[in-house]
């Protein structure tokens, strides 16, 4: 199951729109997920600088994580941690992009969301 599909039945159970994969959030988050696999740093970075690099304004939030081989261990990582979990049930979020990248004890995963 694609991540969009696991947020928005996510969402669904409270009540919250469902969201679609927009090409420059999986953009963006690729590139962060790289960064963090480069570095080895679970780091933002100048966040706003990046989402205004790729094209991407209004309300946007970013989970990162790392270690998880898959989708649907990344997203119920991010469901079990109350920051994260914040961000998934973000009113008005629309569209998502997922991006991963190896690392060495697992992957990297950086998830857009925006309006």
């Amino acid at each position: 199951m694609t991540a969009a599909a696991l947020i928005s039945a996510y969402r669904a159970s409270y009540g919250l729109g469902p969201v679609s994969v927009d090409w420059r959030l999986n953009l963006a988050a690729r590139h962060q997920a790289n960064v963090v696999a480069a570095t080895g740093q679970l780091s933002h970075g100048d966040f706003a600088a990046r989402m205004a690099q790729f094209g991407i304004r209004g309300q946007s939030a970013e989970n990162l994580g790392a270690g998880t081989q898959t989708v649907a261990d990344t997203v119920s990582l991010w469901i079990g941690s109350p920051a994260h979990n914040s961000n998934l049930l973000l009113p008005g979020v629309q569209r998502v992009g997922l991006g991963r990248s190896g690392w060495s004890f697992g992957s990297s995963w950086a998830l857009i969301l925006s309006q």
